[in-house]
Formats: structure tokens, sequence, C-alpha cells
């Protein structure tokens, strides 16, 4: 059995083993971790954090789950860019069709010459409550032959051009093929068209933002510096919606260098997040060029 002492420094009592003290003096091996009072800090982020292995790490099922994969707040965005996009590539076909010829020849367009074939009203289209009108038309292009039809509402265009009839035109000198007689437009709608390509924009912005976010903390996760965070917030993601419930969130704050940082994780699951983070203290992985660039060690 091991003998005490005690022994009093400076008004302090301290209880020293004689036992402890002889192995130390002998060259024993005492190193072995002791356990800490439940209510240090150091006990369960202490541990979490020296077991966090070097880079580059392997992540945990539960990691794989919540932060390589997608989940809350970001499967709410993945899901809403993906249809948008889905729904806005038929409108670009739909509508789409001639705005890329119309802006490249605003930016680029040469002068050509080409002769009007014959007109037509495009009733399938209704632009401003009138139907326009499309102008087919010759022309051709170092001793090419091409053939194009391009749209107006203008009365004044469309009382020169009759069939026969000389007319400017526009081309893209790099794809000749693509043109418009001048004062018209190759879209049947005009730049009204641009609409088509709002949600395509959007949802594809949206899907890069998480997809880059995602990869981000991945890195992080991988390659990360370890430094100890503390939870700020456990609760609904009041922002996001999935099916009428709202995901449940963790936030973290931790410091590199006097400065704040924060991150999160997101779950439809609180029981998951509960698991994977029970303590107030986590340990925080990081991009040491960029701590906003952050994530959680998950065991």
């Amino acid at each position: 059995m091991s003998s005490w002492r005690e022994r009093h420094f400076h008004g302090r009592r301290v209880r020293v083993s004689l036992t402890y003290v002889g192995n130390l003096l002998a060259g024993a091996a005492v190193n072995t971790p002791q356990t800490p009072h439940p209510g240090d800090w150091r006990g369960g982020y202490r541990a979490a954090f020296d077991r966090v292995p070097p880079a580059p790490r392997t992540p945990t099922p539960l990691a794989r789950d919540l932060i390589f994969g997608y989940q809350g707040g970001q499967n709410a965005l993945r899901i809403i860019g993906a249809v948008f996009l889905a729904l806005g590539i038929p409108f670009i076909f739909i509508f789409g069709g001639g705005i890329l010829t119309d802006l490249t020849i605003t930016a680029t367009g040469q002068a050509a010459t080409g002769t009007v074939v014959a007109t037509r009203v495009v009733t399938s289209v209704e632009v401003n409550g009138a139907h326009p009108v499309g102008i087919q038309y010759r022309y051709d292009v170092s001793g090419d032959k091409y053939e194009a039809e391009s749209y107006t509402l203008d009365a004044s265009i469309l009382s020169v051009a009759t069939a026969g009839a000389t007319v400017p035109v526009e081309i893209v000198p790099m794809a000749p093929s693509w043109s418009r007689m001048k004062g018209t437009k190759s879209s049947k709608m005009g730049y009204a068209a641009l609409f088509a390509f709002i949600f395509p924009i959007i949802g594809a912005a949206m899907l890069f933002y998480v997809i880059r976010a995602n990869r981000r903390e991945i890195r992080a996760f991988r390659e990360g510096v370890a430094i100890k965070g503390l939870v700020v917030k456990r609760g609904e993601d009041t922002t996001t919606q999935i099916n009428g419930k709202h995901p449940y969130e963790i936030i973290w704050e931790f410091y590199v260098d006097g400065k704040a940082y924060k991150g999160k994780l997101s779950n439809m699951n609180p029981m998951i997040l509960q698991r994977a983070l029970p303590d107030d203290e986590v340990t925080v992985l990081y991009d040491p060029k960029s701590p906003v660039v952050n994530t959680v060690w998950i065991e």
C-alpha cells in the first residue's frame, strides 16, 4: 500500500505519494495519463484532442456521414440547387435559343450583306401581346453560302424586308453561321429570353456553393490543425426547412491569433448530432491559411 505524507507550501496542503516519488527516482515508467476529475474541461476535450490522429486523417463512419456527406442545411441547398438547374435547362432550350448568338454578335459582330428570302409570323411566341415576324435571308462569307432567320416586331424593318431585297446582316467572324439581320434578333423573344437563364444560373451557383463548402470541410477534417472550440448554440436552424421541418444545428466558436471564428454542423436528426458532439468542448480542425474553413473531429 502506498504511503502518503502531507506538506504545506505557501499555506496549501499537498499530499505526496512516497511510492510515486520512489518510482520517479528509480526511472520507472510513470507517464500513463491520469483520469481527470469529471468536472475538469481537460477530461472529455483533452482526451478527444489527444486522440486526433496526424494528417491525412481517415473519417470514422459517423464522421463520414455528418461531415463528408450532405446533411441538414447543406442537403437542403443541394436539393434546391438541383431542382432549379433541372427546371432551368429546358427553359434554355425552349426560350434561350438564339440569345447566345445575339450576345456574341453584340460583342464581336461583323458586317455582311444578305438577301431576303421570305417572312413569316411566328404564332407560337408572343411578346408584349404581339407575335414576332421571322425574316429568312441568305448570305455568303468567303464563298460559303448560309441561310438563317432572325426576328423582329419593328414595322419599319418589316417594311423593307421584302422578298429579294438586299439587307445588312451581322455575323460572328469565327462562326459565320451565327448571324442576324441588322436591327433584328436571333432569339424569337429578343433579350427577354435572358430570363430563361435565371433558374439554371441560380441552381448552378447554389450547387457550386454547397459542393465547395463540403469539399472545404472535408479538407479541414483530413489536413486541418487541431484546436479547442466551444459550442455556442444547439438548436433548430430556422432559416432552413425541409418537408416542414427545420434541421438541428450545432455551432462552435474558436480563436486563432486572437480572432474568433465559427463553424457548424446540421442534421435532421438531433440525436445523431448530440451523440457525435455530446460536450460543449469540441476539437476543431481548421485550415491554418483560412480558419473560416473548419469542422470538428468526430470519433
